[in-house]
């Protein structure tokens, strides 16, 4: 694979450091205890929590521009072995973040009709809106493409040797974190992809620093 330098390196890595655990954050943030599936319920949630949902939807756009800028520059870096996998993988997981970022402008317009005093109205407008065609959208998106994509990605990184085998489980480890029952998910999808993306970060950190190493002095030969 090429290794990049350590000034490109260092960015690279804590971008893919900094995104799942941004992502963790804006679950923390964000109360546990909302009821899903009744759009009135969710709505005053939103309202009473406004601040804590506005800076977790904003974290998760964040999040998914972390990631749309960081995995195609990984994918790049593999030339030899597994570069044909891990490019489906990349792809995969870049066309969730499309998703995955719409999702967070989705939640930004929920905020929106949280804030209109016409609650029933908005209700149902919110209901509308989850069941709608975008929405089932996004949902194929975050499954078919940005889980499974993960899932792929890290034995992609294991063929192309930037981690060791025992971390090839850790995106499908992610995939059932997200799709786990209970209001957890969230958290349980940012640890594993912590986990996924810090060995994928740790490899690229090791092999560009490594790369820059100044080469032994040639000792001179004796006449």
């Amino acid at each position: 694979m090429t290794v990049p330098s350590s000034r490109a390196g260092r960015p690279l890595a804590a971008a893919l450091v900094a995104a799942p655990l941004l992502y963790l954050v804006s679950e923390l943030i964000v109360p546990r205890n909302y009821v899903e599936d009744k759009p009135a319920a969710e709505l005053a949630m939103l309202a009473e929590h406004h601040y804590a949902f506005l800076a977790a939807a904003l974290l998760d756009f964040t999040t998914m521009v972390l990631f749309a800028a960081a995995v195609p520059a990984v994918v790049r870096l593999v030339r030899g072995r597994g570069r044909v996998f891990i490019r489906i993988a990349g792809t995969m997981v870049f066309l969730g973040t499309m998703g995955l970022a719409a999702h967070a402008m989705f939640a930004l317009s929920d905020l929106d009709l949280a804030a209109n005093p016409q609650r029933d109205a908005m209700a149902a407008a919110s209901e509308v809106i989850s069941s709608g065609t975008a929405a089932i959208l996004i949902l194929v998106l975050r499954l078919f493409a940005f889980d499974l994509g993960l899932t792929l990605l890290t034995i992609a990184a294991w063929r192309a040797r930037l981690i060791p085998v025992w971390a090839a489980p850790f995106g499908f480890l992610a995939l059932v974190g997200d799709f786990s029952p209970g209001n957890y998910n969230g958290i349980l999808w940012a640890i594993a992809s912590t986990a996924a993306f810090g060995m994928i970060a740790l490899s690229l950190l090791r092999r560009s620093e490594s790369a820059e190493l100044p080469a032994p002095a040639m000792l001179p030969a004796n006449a």
